[in-house]
């Protein structure tokens, strides 16, 4: 196994990892999201030939076999980014051992680009690394304001070169500026238009799943967070933003808003499929982005 750091993260590849590949439904498979229909836009449809990563959330045991009782084989730092092989018994299996999967974030492949940012003020953006630090001024040493994990968005205020990447100053929607942060951890994203065609978004309590209907057929399925306070009913959807903050959590993606309830991506936990205390649901980061392009102002979200 190769291992390296990058600007403060590691990644750890097994030496299989340039021949390896793995499909798209494989990793959305990995990733918790069920893809049933060739109509999903991007970024669901995007081609995957590279290997399943995931970032570890916190400092992780890697045990020998898919259970608590096994050996330890290592401990992983914080924010290391690890090739996944695959899932047994609600375990990612390593090349050397097995994690628990509340304690990774699936994430793509993260490769810094040194080159120049493009940049224009305003710009919508998203954590592409395993996670950003967030300071007070331009400087590595500089106070810390926060960490913000892998898919965490935010907008350009503004721009300063230095001569490792430079560093953007990021806000939310509403132009609150959080801090500076280091440009090589972000990558630029498309806000997309709002759809014309209307869908409907169904939320099991009981499961917690959330699916995607487009004129009465299935289209997406993944697992999801439902909050202990959320009541059932049918919830026209009101709005929606691109970056805000939930509670102590900045760069929260893809936040939606029904008739007073929320669904956003998630990027500090992975226990989807159980539920959480209040009143929002809680999305993997792609189930998030693909829902929220996939809504438009009609839509109504159902919650059973």
């Amino acid at each position: 196994m190769v291992a390296h750091t990058s600007y403060g993260y590691s990644c750890e590849r097994s030496p299989s990892m340039t021949s390896s590949t793995i499909s798209r439904r494989d990793f959305l498979r990995l990733a918790g999201i069920s893809l049933i229909a060739v109509q999903v836009p991007l970024p669901i449809l995007s081609a995957i030939h590279k290997p399943m990563y995931a970032r570890a959330f916190n400092a992780v045991p890697v045990h020998s076999a898919p259970t608590l009782a096994s050996a330890l084989v290592r401990h992983l730092w914080p924010n290391s980014v690890l090739e996944i092989e695959a899932i047994e018994s609600g375990w990612y299996r390593l090349v050397d051992g097995f994690v628990p999967i509340e304690s990774l974030q699936p994430m793509h492949p993260y490769i810094p680009d040194v080159a120049d940012p493009v940049l224009e003020i305003g710009m919508p953006v998203t954590v592409s690394g395993p996670a950003a630090a967030v300071r007070q001024w331009c400087a590595a040493d500089a106070p810390l304001v926060t960490h913000i994990g892998h898919g965490a968005t935010a907008y350009v205020a503004d721009y300063l070169p230095d001569k490792y990447s430079g560093w953007y100053a990021i806000s939310d929607a509403d132009h609150n500026v959080l801090g500076w942060t280091q440009s090589i951890f972000w990558s630029s994203v498309t806000e997309l238009e709002i759809p014309a065609q209307s869908h409907k978004v169904m939320v099991n309590r009981q499961t917690n799943e959330i699916s995607v209907y487009t004129a009465d057929r299935l289209s997406i399925q993944s697992v999801c967070s439902v909050g202990d306070l959320v009541a059932t009913g049918d919830y026209p959807l009101t709005g929606r933003q691109f970056a805000t903050r939930q509670g102590s959590r900045y760069g929260v993606p893809y936040s939606l808003y029904a008739d007073g309830l929320s669904l956003y991506g998630v990027y500090w936990h992975n226990r989807f499929g159980t539920s959480h205390p209040g009143l929002s649901i809680e999305l993997p980061i792609l189930t998030a982005a693909t829902i929220y392009s996939m809504l438009d102002e009609k839509s109504h979200i159902l919650v059973v």
